[in-house]
């Protein structure tokens, strides 16, 4: 790893550290399940990191959204937290209002894990595969990762009952916010061409 990889490590710490002793202590063992999951997909990361050869301004977009995410359910806002605040009135009340914060954490964040599927789907462009068809594959991939948190926050329902997860009509507009930051990354992708080269440009 180089230096700036130490950088981001120590950056994501001081966030990360304090939050957990504050969540232990409130004994919101949500969100410190939610930490721990961080914890362990940035040890992931930088691990593999001589494989992957993720770029820094991915690592960077995935930290942005870490920060987001545990922003969301620890800054007080109003009686709750930032996850459940109204940007403005879209359409619906209630679990179905939008657009709130927790709807657009959803939206980057798997616009940035789409791009993280593509990343590692990219050795295949010199395979042969077509950029199109990569592309696809990582969209379907990001809407696949948001299917797996949209899990996990069912399991965080059944394993405590005082949470912050909210309901059906929450849970279908996080996997719409999904597919649509899913969809908008495939259409980044193919605009820029990103990380190709000019012999690996064919759609």
């Amino acid at each position: 790893m180089t230096r700036s990889h130490y950088i981001l490590i120590g950056i994501n710490a001081l966030y990360l550290v304090p939050l957990a002793i504050i969540f232990s202590l409130r004994g919101n063992w949500e969100f410190l399940a939610y930490i721990v999951q961080v914890i362990a997909l940035l040890v992931l990361l930088m691990s593999t990191i001589r494989k992957t050869q993720f770029p820094m301004w991915l690592l960077v977009l995935l930290s942005v959204w870490s920060v987001l995410h545990m922003a969301g359910g620890s800054v007080p806002v109003g009686d709750g937290v930032l996850y459940g605040y109204h940007f403005f009135h879209v359409v619906g009340s209630g679990d179905a209002y939008v657009l709130r914060y927790d709807q657009i954490v959803h939206c980057f964040g798997f616009f940035t894990a789409t791009l993280v599927a593509y990343w590692l789907l990219l050795p295949q462009l010199k395979q042969g595969a077509r950029l199109g068809v990569i592309v696809f594959i990582a969209a379907l991939a990001g809407m696949g990762f948001g299917a797996i948190n949209e899990i996990v926050e069912f399991m965080a329902v059944l394993a405590v009952p005082d949470n912050g997860v909210g309901g059906y009509y929450n849970t279908a507009i996080d996997l719409v916010s999904n597919a649509i930051g899913a969809t908008l990354a495939a259409v980044f992708i193919l605009t820029t061409k990103l990380g190709l080269s000019k012999d690996t440009q064919e759609v």
